[in-house]
């Protein structure tokens, strides 16, 4: 059991200290709340980080539970955790790419379809990297209003196809068909191009107006401050990016040391138990000592207050204007 005394604290620890780190920052955004539309999208960004280490703490605590004092959870508990933090993931991915658009001065409607594209982004080619040639009949496209359109309605898909995925998933395996191939393989290549595609909306937006997003539009009209703000689009970047596929790639490595027998079954967990608590604890740890510092300084709440006013001051929010009657926003 010393195993799981250790993952169990290492979790608890880690789980406690990335909320408070986390909680500082969203609390700062709130404090200085002069740009709604995004810091909307920061706050939700922000907020997936403490989401995955809780679901790791708590992945944990149900394991402790059923070993310690048989308290055995039903097996599709976990699913509906694990569901529930992959829908927030494709929320956040959603929210990050509204995020880099509101930096480069494109200005949304509620409802999701872009409304306005300023006059400096119009005809800049964004080249599509293989396979994408294949499946849209171009090698590059000219950015306009229905390209950005094109790029958010990637993005939004996995909003909606991955709480789909999530309840099949759920279903199949109360119904006890999930093992079948005819269940799970639909399932995760479904799953797999969804996520494709949203993240290669980001990865084309990203690297054809890097130079932009360098530059970024915290305050709309207040077009003097802008030169004064860094961006980070990098740092933000490798955030969405670190968090999704660092994950992802973990478990990979995991599934290969159980492969060649590095991890193995011990005296009061099965092989699939151990490889769990390993992989629990470890994101608990990076969500603590990687992720959030890393959140910290990309999602700086600085970049929000105004140069020379006391913190805490309110500062009247800017509304958005639409873009043809403001070219330089």
């Amino acid at each position: 059991m010393g195993m799981m005394r250790t993952t169990f604290w290492v979790g608890a620890v880690s789980c406690g200290l990335t909320l408070l780190q986390s909680g500082r920052l969203i609390a700062k955004h709130r404090r200085h709340w002069h740009n709604p539309q995004q810091q909307r999208c920061i706050v939700v960004i922000i907020s997936s980080v403490p989401i995955f280490a809780v679901n790791a703490f708590v992945s944990l605590l149900i394991l402790r539970g059923s070993k310690t004092v048989g308290l055995h959870a039903p097996e599709w508990l976990d699913l509906v955790l694990d569901g529930a933090k992959e829908c927030y993931e494709a929320f956040g991915i959603w929210s990050f790419l509204e995020l880099m658009l509101s930096y480069t001065g494109c200005v949304s409607a509620p409802n999701g379809a872009a409304v306005g594209v300023p006059d400096k982004l119009k005809g800049v080619e964004v080249h599509l990297p293989f396979p994408l040639p294949l499946f849209c009949g171009a090698s590059h496209w000219t950015f306009d209003r229905r390209v950005a359109d094109r790029l958010r309605r990637w993005a939004m898909q996995f909003v909606y196809v991955r709480p789909i995925l999530a309840v099949l998933t759920i279903t199949a395996t109360g119904l006890g068909v999930y093992e079948k191939v005819w269940v799970w393989l639909p399932i995760s290549v479904a799953l797999n191009v969804s996520m494709t595609v949203a993240l290669y909306s980001l990865l084309l937006f990203y690297h054809s107006f890097e130079r932009e997003l360098s530059r970024g539009n915290h305050w709309g009209a207040h077009a003097s401050d802008c030169a004064n703000r860094h961006q980070r689009p990098l740092a933000k970047f490798l955030c969405i990016k670190g968090v999704v596929m660092f994950c992802f790639w973990q478990g990979i490595v995991l599934q290969l040391l159980e492969a060649a027998g590095v991890v193995r079954a011990g005296h009061f967990f099965d092989l699939a138990e151990r490889s769990t608590m390993i992989q629990d604890a470890l994101v608990s740890l990076e969500m603590c000592l990687i992720f959030a510092p890393l959140h910290v300084y990309a999602f700086s709440a600085d970049d929000y207050l105004e140069e020379g006013a006391p913190a805490g001051s309110p500062m009247p929010s800017t509304p958005a204007q639409p873009v043809a009657k403001n070219k330089d926003a």
